[in-house]
Order: structure tokens, then sequence, then C-alpha cells
């Protein structure tokens, strides 16, 4: 057999066996698919018959917050929607505790009451609802959001009579997460730029003090010092003497804000005698006494 006749019958030998393998290949694999865009772009939802009134009714039978809110958020008619919302708030500052079944539907309506309401004097029912120590924590805590973001978003004029100043005076005292919430609220408020004469000086004051109470709970002690090192405000502190007489979480908080607020290499004598309970306060450690 000459060359050009071996060659012949290699490369037909090849093309032989490379048949074969795709048949294996296909066999094995199955028929391809077609395939689907990678992006393919979402259809518009159907035009809803309900009514306005069908609406309200499936919020109020929702069973949880972003259901309650999506049948709200569809409302046709938003002055009813206001006015809905309005009455049912008013009653419920003035009434009786909610049930349970009750707290995702009210708590959509007072989200929904806030962002529609605008006039301050509209948002005085959230306010009322904070204050009520009879109701749910749950519904105070997203009335008083509601009310201190929608009250800076209708108006940026502000004085330290206002409403909105005492209910955070008011609630800061309370022995449950609602004192952490006023210092975030505050926060909130001064971070856009809003504090009247002689309140932000108080506010710092509030923070130092609630840091360095130890009978306050760990984690509105962990939001007064994050909220104090946000402001520049913590390297004044005795943070030596805070960590020594604090559990792990605030321990760890302390370095977290020293670590974010220390210049490298900066001397922090007392850290140096710690002796870290974690691997994440042992590794902070390291990187502010890291030379």
């Amino acid at each position: 057999m000459d060359s050009s006749m071996r060659r012949s019958f290699v490369i037909l030998l090849c093309i032989f066996n490379a048949l074969i393998a795709g048949g294996l290949l296909w066999f094995v694999i199955g028929k391809p698919q077609s395939r689907t865009p990678l992006l393919v772009p979402e259809k518009e939802a159907p035009e809803s018959n309900m009514t306005d009134a069908e609406r309200w009714t499936q919020a109020t039978q929702a069973r949880n917050l972003q259901e309650a809110l999506h049948s709200l958020n569809t409302f046709m008619d938003k002055d009813a929607l206001r006015q809905r919302t309005s009455t049912l708030l008013e009653e419920l500052a003035a009434g009786t505790p909610a049930e349970v079944s009750e707290w995702p539907f009210l708590q959509a309506a007072m989200i929904v009451h806030g962002r529609e309401a605008t006039e301050v004097p509209r948002l005085t029912p959230l306010a009322a609802i904070a204050s009520g120590e009879r109701h749910a924590l749950t519904l105070r805590e997203t009335a008083f959001r509601s009310y201190v973001e929608n009250r800076l978003r209708i108006s940026e004029a502000f004085d330290e009579d206002e409403l909105i100043y005492s209910l955070i005076d008011s609630l800061y005292t309370e022995p449950n997460s609602l004192s952490e919430t006023s210092l975030l609220a505050e926060q909130f408020l001064v971070k856009n730029g809003v504090s009247p004469e002689g309140r932000e000086g108080s506010f710092k004051t509030r923070l130092e003090d609630t840091l360095l109470d130890t009978g306050n709970p760990e984690s509105v002690r962990i939001t007064a010092l994050k909220i104090l090192s946000a402001m520049d405000a913590a390297g004044t502190l005795p943070l030596d003497r805070v960590y020594e007489n604090s559990d792990r979480e605030l321990r760890t908080a302390i370095l977290q804000a020293l670590a974010s607020s220390i210049q490298p290499g900066e001397a922090i004598g007392w850290l140096e005698q710690i002796r870290p309970t974690t691997p994440e306060q042992e590794q902070l450690r390291l990187r502010i006494l890291k030379p």
C-alpha cells in the first residue's frame, strides 16, 4: 500500500471514529433542548378586575406584611385610601389593642398612611400609636418609624418643642427595644441635617450616658457606641473601662469601632493587656495594634 493510500485510510478511520463518538455523545446526553434567553422580560401583570373595596378586604386577610402592602399599593382611589387608613389608625390609637392576626394589615396601613400623608397633622395617629404602651411593640415600632421618616419627608422645618422630640425622649426611657429605636431615630434626623439648637449636644450626652451605664441592655449600649463612632465621638470615652465591664458582643463592637477609627500604629496601651475571647476579637486587636 503506497503512502497516499495509507494516508487516505487513516483519514477515513478518523472520520469513522468521530462519527461513532458523536453518536454515543448524542445517546448519553439526549436531544438538545431549545435554550431560553438569559434575560427574559417580565410579563406585564394582567389587569385586575378587583374593586378597591375588595383590595381592602384582601389586605385585612393578609398573612404577612408583604401581602397586605401589595393589596393597599394597588388601590386606585388614593383619596379613599387616605381616608380609610386615617379612620382605621385613629380608631386603633383610641381603642383596644389589636389581635395578632391583624398586625400585618395594620403595619401595612401605617406604612401607606405615612407615605400618603401630605401634611404633618396627618401623622398624629402614628405618633399616638407609637406612644400607646397598651399596643404591641410590633405595631408601635412600625408606627414610630413611619412617623419619623415621613415627618422629615413632609417638612424639614423643626423646633425642639415639636411632638417628634417629646416622642423620642419618651420612648428612650422605656425598658424595651423602643429605647434603641429612639436613638436611631434621632441619628436619622441628625444625619439629614435636622437638629434644633442645643439638641445635638444633648443627644451626644445621651449616647455617652447610655454607653457608660452598665444597667442598660447590651443591644442599646452597642447602638449608642455605633452612633458615637459614626459621629467620630467615641475616641474621647473611657473605652477601656467600658470594655472591662462588658459582655462579649459589646467588647467586639468596641474593637470594631476602634479598628475603623484609630490610625494605624496609634498606641492603645490598654489593648495590649486584654485577652480576646473570640477569633474576631483577636484579629481586631491585632489589626489595631499592628505597627
